[in-house]
């Protein structure tokens, strides 16, 4: 059988680890081929063909979404492709459209919580609900809580338990030291950081020489400075990431510090194993613990945190020789085997078809026709309206359904926000044009006044030139009248001298 493996990562963890032992175990049997959105990888598939640089990213345009789905379907047809297995997180969508119109069944496989509870838009939440109810014919979890969750969501037993599995050849018993110096595996990122400190800042209290800690990422200097700051240099070391992690460790260490995969692995190598994870440190891995955490991926979500003084008690035991690794080890072997694990998972491969509910193909036909691709496909208002057109009237799960009554409540909301801030806007820009008229009117009437005022300055001028005229013409009246008096009594006198 063909089978195309399509993630949107493939990198440094434990779901690279899962889809590699995956296809290790079963590479004789059936031909795989591999679609990457971010592709970086040690491990050995160059005898498969690898496809890479897919968008798979919850920015995708509509444009990059289709582009996604059409060389899946290239892929497809050109390989014989005889069954899709996708894994997290926005590789999905684009693999089941592909899958749906090339009419070839779709496999998924949840990974933990994040796998199911990764969706916060629109339209990948009313997709996601659709797929995991009707469109994707088989759900694989490595844990029960995850079969729970996805058994919530689509209201039925859809989901199948298939653990993460181990190549017991490849993580053979190593040589285990009894020199009180561990090594925790983990990646430095912000999700890890906490559990990581905590563990970090009880140093001084455990009963443990030194850790040396396997891994990379993002918080790496963040860590560095932690340590640094603590005094601690001596006693935690970061070595960075390891290739070869299980012959590393071999014959250096008293124990393994992790979560996960890394438990798994751990203990399978014959190693007690501190379980910290979830901001918690909630100690050494016993016969009790083991079948309290093996159906749930070996996590700690809900186990307490445990301070220094439980954990020394327990390393007690380790170093005095009364912890019993072996017994653990061989239920690793027994339980976790991948020939045992991918059995299953053969099984179902061999009976699996094609199943589906929706007009996938005319769903993918009326997004490729939308006008204006260079939209978020993932929150594209468009896109709702054609997922609302081919699929609300006809899905029948209350889930689906209350999904579509929310969201069009949503866009009835913005619809009716939005009309009030154009009324909104319209009242404004109504004031704003009467304000203007106003002070058009104030700046005229200044104008006016302005003129006034120059004119009262001319009417002043001219008064005062007026006043002067008037005064010379006084003074002119008033040197005649003088002149005249003067004449009229020279005259006078002269007829009195007659």
């Amino acid at each position: 059988m063909n089978i195309l493996v399509v993630s949107q990562n493939f990198t440094k963890g434990g779901l690279e680890t899962n889809i590699y032992t995956q296809y290790n175990e079963l590479k004789n049997n059936h031909k795989f081929y591999f679609a990457f959105g971010n592709y970086s990888s040690n491990l050995n598939i160059k005898d498969s063909k690898i496809f890479k640089d897919f968008n798979f990213d919850a920015d995708s345009s509509i444009k990059q979404f289709c582009e996604d789905v059409e060389r899946l379907v290239k892929i497809i047809k050109e390989e014989k492709i005889d069954v899709i297995h996708v894994h997290p997180f926005f590789s999905l969508f684009p693999a089941v459209f592909a899958a749906k119109l090339c009419r070839i069944p779709v496999m998924y496989t949840i990974h933990g919580v994040a796998s199911v509870n990764f969706t916060y838009m629109v339209n990948d939440t009313i997709l996601f609900q659709t797929m995991m109810e009707s469109e994707i014919d088989e759900i694989f979890a490595v844990s029960k809580i995850c079969v729970d969750a996805v058994n919530n969501i689509t209201n039925s037993d859809k989901a199948i338990f298939l653990p993460n599995a181990l190549d017991v050849e490849k993580y053979k018993k190593n040589q285990v030291v009894n020199n009180k110096i561990w090594a925790a595996i983990s990646r430095i990122s912000v999700d890890k950081l906490k559990e990581l400190k905590l563990l970090i800042s009880q140093m001084n209290k455990l009963d443990i020489e030194k850790i040396c800690i396997y891994g990379d990422g993002d918080c790496k200097e963040e860590l560095q400075n932690y340590i640094n700051n603590l005094g601690l240099t001596e006693k935690v070391e970061l070595l960075g990431h390891c290739d070869n992690l299980h012959e590393e460790l071999n014959g250096k260490f008293n124990g393994i510090i992790g979560i996960g995969r890394v438990a798994l692995e751990a203990i399978c190598m014959g190693y007690p194993t501190l379980l910290i994870g979830y901001g918690k440190v909630s100690g050494i891995i016993d016969k009790t613990m083991f079948e309290t955490i093996k159906n749930n991926n070996f996590i700690n979500k809900m186990l307490p945190n445990i301070d220094s003084n439980c954990i020394n008690m327990q390393l007690k035991k380790v170093y005095n020789g009364e912890y019993n690794s072996e017994e653990l080890c061989n239920l690793i072997r027994e339980e976790f085997s991948a020939e045992k694990v991918f059995k299953k998972y053969e099984n179902i491969l061999n009976s699996i078809t094609n199943k589906s509910m929706y007009n996938f193909e005319k769903i993918y036909e009326e997004i490729c026709n939308v006008e204006n691709l260079e939209e978020k496909f993932y929150e594209s208002r468009i896109v709702y309206i054609i997922l609302k057109l081919y699929i609300e009237t006809e899905c029948f799960t209350i889930g689906l359904k209350n999904y579509f009554i929310n969201f069009n409540n949503y866009f009835n909301a913005l619809d009716t926000s939005y009309r009030y801030s154009l009324n909104i806007q319209s009242d404004l820009k109504e004031i704003n044009s009467k304000i203007e008229d106003i002070q058009n009117d104030i700046f005229s009437l200044k104008n006016d006044i302005s003129c006034l005022k120059n004119d009262l300055n001319n009417y002043e001028k001219n008064v005062e030139e007026i006043n002067t005229k008037l005064q010379e013409v006084e003074d002119k009246i008033n040197l005649k009248f003088l002149t005249y008096n003067t004449i009229h009594k020279a005259k006078n006198r002269k007829k009195t001298q007659e």
